[in-house]
């Protein structure tokens, strides 16, 4: 039993020892999470065998990973993400200098090369990269001594990017330029340049270089926010001091100008490094020649990320002015007749002429104005219209709105329904013809009527006779609010047949029974309008008592005579 605990309690042991053994090898392996590879060779390309790589984490000091180039120049190690300086030392007795990448960031698969030179010389490498980190070819990268004051090595990074400057170990100005770039291939500045003053070089290095530019997106518009295309944006020569540009050059100097056209949206974007308040950028945005724009100044731009700039472009003189005119006039409501007249005029700046004067009715097609146009319908309705003077300067849209209530419309009307009986019983017998007019305010005649040789009844209203007098057909009348209408209602001895020579005709009207009325229709809406005392009409049929005007019909077919006149508005 005590033999089985004892084997039982190094299997235990050993189990729990291997499996932390296991946890430590794969949390190691994850945290050595990147490969560090690359080649050292001379300057002629002859790789070099033996040379030690190191890799010093500048944040302890402490040499995380070392390793020896095999038989082809070539390295590889494994190291955590971090910042790193990866040194190369050449092989004991093979008469080459040492070589550093300084301030190396690594958080991926990360390839260095090295270049080693003899002793007594030393080499400047690696590539130039713009901002999103597309190698730029064709840019120029020089050494500047600061004893002698003349460039000491000088080259063009080629299609990659790349660049390699030998020179003797000293400290020097290093200068990148770039110059004639197209900003919308290669993501920098069309001119620009980096200097990294004090640069010490004492022995090989390999510093990557990135052009700190910063994306700009200038819109021109005009005063009315509208794009303008074709218009030539350029800036001053502006930057910064004190600018990272990669490994271990932290301290650099950074000018650069941009230019560029605008397109159809009224934008072009240029690239530029980042400016102080010291020395900001100035824009300066030229329309082409024979525009009808002034050029713009824009001052005082700083430039510290991605952004957008916007431009509005002011007319080389004042624009045209078009004003409209409604006719006629609008009622207490401020509403419009159907139609409405409206006349344009427009005026040019002193010394212009107006070439065009253009309009739209509520949305529609673009007219040319020539000559004052109706708008008619009821409700709402919008115009806009807007002038072009001789050299093309626009004016900006007008508008104008207004409502449109129809005139009303007197349409038709009813037969009159008149309550006609005698004065005295002594005139049975006697015969009338009626007549009844309307009229619009008064004067205006729209229709009348006639009906002959009506019996007269008796006297009494329980005598009396219900006539009705039909109206001539007419011609819509227009019937503007505050319009007046009124019946005008005559008598005389009939014409036609048998009658008295003489008689007295006898209204009745102002009661439910005595209901004398006619109909009319105005703006659509059937009304009866009824006799009420003191010549009103009203549309309420009248409460009483029976109201009664009694005309002496004089002899046979003598001129009518009037009852009276009943108004109202309706």
């Amino acid at each position: 039993m005590t033999s089985l605990v004892k084997k039982l309690t190094i299997f235990i042991t050993t189990f729990i020892f291997l499996l932390f053994g296991l946890f430590f090898t794969v949390h190691a392996n994850q945290a050595l999470a990147h490969t560090l590879s690359g080649n050292v060779s001379d300057s002629s390309g002859v790789d070099i065998s033996g040379a030690t790589v190191d890799v010093i984490d500048i944040s302890t000091s402490n040499n995380v990973g070392s390793t020896i180039t095999d038989g082809s120049g070539n390295y590889n190690l494994s190291v955590n993400s971090g910042t790193y300086n990866v040194q190369v030392s050449p092989p004991s007795g093979s008469g080459f200098g040492s070589a550093v990448a300084s301030n190396y960031t690594i958080s991926s698969d990360t390839i260095i090369n090295f270049i080693l030179v003899p002793t007594g010389s030393v080499v400047l490498s690696g590539h130039v990269y713009g901002p999103l980190g597309n190698p730029i070819p064709n840019q120029l990268v020089y050494l500047h001594s600061t004893v002698t004051h003349t460039d000491v090595a000088s080259i063009r990074t080629d299609n990659s990017g790349a660049y390699l400057l030998s020179a003797s170990p000293g400290t020097y100005i290093l200068n990148i330029q770039g110059s004639g770039n197209d900003p919308s291939l290669l993501n920098v500045p069309s001119d620009y340049n980096l200097e990294v003053p004090n640069y010490s070089l004492t022995q090989s290095v390999v510093a990557d270089i990135y052009v700190p530019t910063k994306q700009v997106t200038v819109h021109v518009q005009d005063s009315s926010n509208n794009p303008i295309d074709n218009v030539q944006v350029s800036t001053s020569n502006a930057g910064i001091n004190g600018i990272s540009i990669g490994n271990g050059l932290d301290n650099a100097n950074a000018r650069s100008r941009g230019s560029g056209q605008t397109d159809s949206s009224g934008n072009t974007t240029l690239w530029l490094v980042p400016s102080s308040s010291i020395d900001p950028y100035i824009f300066t945005a030229t329309p082409p020649n024979g525009s009808i724009y002034l050029s713009f100044v824009l001052s005082n731009i700083l430039v510290s990320s991605d952004q957008t700039e916007i431009i509005s472009l002011q007319l080389i003189h004042d624009a045209p002015v078009t004003t409209a005119t409604l006719s006629p006039n609008p009622n207490p409501q401020n509403e419009y007749e159907d139609p409405t007249t409206v006349t344009l005029t427009a005026t040019a700046a002193e010394g212009f002429t107006i070439a065009n004067t253009y309009y739209t009715i509520d949305g529609g097609a673009q007219q040319t104005y020539s000559s004052p146009f109706e708008v008619s319908g009821e409700g709402e309705h919008t115009i806009t219209f807007w002038s072009i003077d001789n050299v093309g300067v626009f004016e900006e849209l007008n508008e104008q709105t207004f409502i449109i209530n129809a005139t009303p419309q007197f349409t038709s009307l009813s037969p009159a329904n008149i309550w006609i009986g005698l004065k005295n019983s002594d005139d049975v017998g006697t015969r009338f013809d009626l007549k009844a007019e309307v009229y619009k305010n008064g004067t205006e005649l729209v229709s009348s009527g006639q009906l002959d040789n009506v019996w007269g009844g008796s006297s009494g209203f329980n005598n009396a006779n219900l006539q009705t007098i039909p109206f001539n057909t007419f011609t819509p009348v227009d019937f503007p609010q505050g319009s007046t209408l009124s019946i005008k209602l005559y008598v005389r001895n009939a014409c036609v047949g048998p009658t008295h020579n003489s008689g007295t005709a006898r209204l009745w009207f102002n009661d439910s029974a005595a209901n004398s009325r006619f109909d009319a229709t105005i703006e659509g809406s059937n009304t009866n309008y009824y006799l009420r005392n003191n010549f009103v009409l009203s549309t309420a049929v009248g409460t009483g008592p029976k109201q009664k005007i009694d005309v002496q019909a004089g002899a046979k077919c003598s001129p009518f005579k009037e009852f009276g006149t009943w108004t109202i508005i309706p």
